[in-house]
C-alpha cells in the first residue's frame, strides 16, 4: 500500500476509498496513468466530489481509479446533497468545461520551458518539441503573410473572412470590379458562352449525319441553346490581381497596368490603358486616392510608339 499525499489544507476532508462509488454513467474516458504520474509528484491538492447518500463520485472519478491503483485508502472529497438531474449535470458540466477550455499557446510554452523536468505535468518532451516546431512555423507563416499577403500556393478562397475583407477595402478607395468593363470582353467560344453547348451540338451532328462546324450549329440551332448567366465580361479582381504580383513579380520590377493594385504592393508601373472608357475608370481611381501616375494610351505591343498622358 503506498500511503496517501493529500495537502494538509484538505487533510480533515479525507475519506476511505472503499466506501466511495464511480458514477455508472460517467460519459469521461480518462488519462489515468497521466494521473497517476500526478499523484505521484503533486499529491492530492484537491478533493474530488462525491454525491451524499450514494457516495457516486461526480467529479474526480479518474483520479479515484487513479489513487485506487496506487493502493490509496483514503481521498479527500467534498460532499453534495443533490437529485439525479442535478448530479448528471455536475458530471456533465466538468466534463465539458474542461474540454471547452483552451491554451496560449506561448504562455504555456514558456511555463514548461522553465521547469526542471515536465514529472508531473501530464506533458512530455515531444510535446514541448511540437509546441516549438509549432511556434517557428506559425512565426515563417506570419511573416510569408506580410511578405505575400497570402502565402504562396495556398489554396484560395474567395468568398472567405479574410479575401472578402480585403476586397472591401479596396472598394473603400474606389476600386468597383465591373466599371469601365464593356461586354464581351472573354473569349468567345460557343463551348465557354453556351451552358448546353455539347448537347446541342451532338443533337444536330446526329441529324445532319456528320460532323458540323461551329458556325453551322450556331446558325441552324441558335434557338436552343442556353448562354451562361455569367458570360460576357471578365470582372476584375483586386485582391487576386494583388496577390499573383506579389508571388510571381520580383521587387521594383516593372509592370505594364494602369491599376492602382499594382502600384499598392511595391511595383513601378507605366500606367496602360487600352481604351478610352478603360483609362478614364483607371484615373478616377488613381484620383480618389490621391496619386497620378504616368499613362499612355494604345497597344502594349506598341509600347515604344505611344504618347504619354498624365
Amino acid at each position: 500500500m503506498t500511503v496517501p499525499i493529500i495537502h494538509r489544507p484538505i487533510e480533515k476532508l479525507a475519506v476511505p476509498t472503499d466506501g466511495l462509488v464511480h458514477y455508472g454513467r460517467n460519459p469521461r474516458r480518462g488519462d489515468v496513468p497521466v494521473i497517476v504520474e500526478s499523484l505521484k509528484h503533486n499529491g492530492q491538492y484537491k478533493p474530488i466530489v462525491v454525491r451524499a447518500g450514494t457516495n457516486e463520485v461526480l467529479a474526480g472519478n479518474h483520479t479515484l481509479k487513479a489513487a485506487r491503483e496506487m493502493g490509496w485508502d483514503q481521498m479527500a472529497a467534498t460532499f453534495v446533497d443533490v437529485d439525479d438531474d442535478e448530479a448528471a449535470r455536475i458530471v456533465l458540466v466538468h466534463n465539458q468545461s474542461n474540454d471547452l477550455a483552451g491554451y496560449d499557446d506561448a504562455a504555456l510554452q514558456e511555463l514548461l520551458e522553465e521547469l526542471p523536468d515536465l514529472a508531473g505535468t501530464g506533458f512530455t518532451d515531444d510535446d514541448l518539441n511540437d509546441m516549438a516546431d509549432g511556434a517557428e512555423e506559425a512565426a515563417e507563416n506570419s511573416s510569408l503573410v506580410e511578405r505575400f499577403g497570402v502565402p504562396p500556393f495556398s489554396v484560395l478562397h474567395a468568398r472567405g473572412g479574410a479575401w472578402a475583407a480585403r476586397k472591401a477595402a479596396w472598394k473603400d478607395v474606389g476600386i468597383h470590379s465591373e466599371v469601365g468593363r464593356t461586354a464581351d470582353m472573354v473569349y468567345g467560344s460557343p463551348q465557354t458562352k453556351y451552358t448546353n453547348w455539347y448537347e446541342v451540338r451532338n443533337a444536330a451532328d446526329m441529324r445532319a449525319g456528320r460532323r458540323l462546324s461551329d458556325r453551322e450549329v450556331l446558325d441552324e440551332c441558335s434557338g436552343e441553346l442556353v448562354a451562361a448567366a455569367d458570360w460576357g465580361t471578365s470582372i476584375f479582381d483586386p485582391v487576386l490581381t494583388e496577390l499573383m504580383y506579389r508571388w510571381f513579380c520580383p521587387p521594383y520590377g516593372r509592370v505594364l497596368d494602369r491599376g492602382p493594385a499594382t502600384a499598392s504592393v511595391g511595383w513601378w508601373l507605366p500606367g496602360w490603358a487600352g481604351s478610352t472608357p478603360a483609362w478614364s475608370c483607371a484615373a478616377s481611381r488613381w484620383l480618389r486616392m490621391r496619386t497620378r501616375p504616368g499613362w499612355r494610351m494604345g497597344r502594349s505591343g506598341d509600347a515604344g510608339r505611344c504618347a504619354w498622358y498624365g
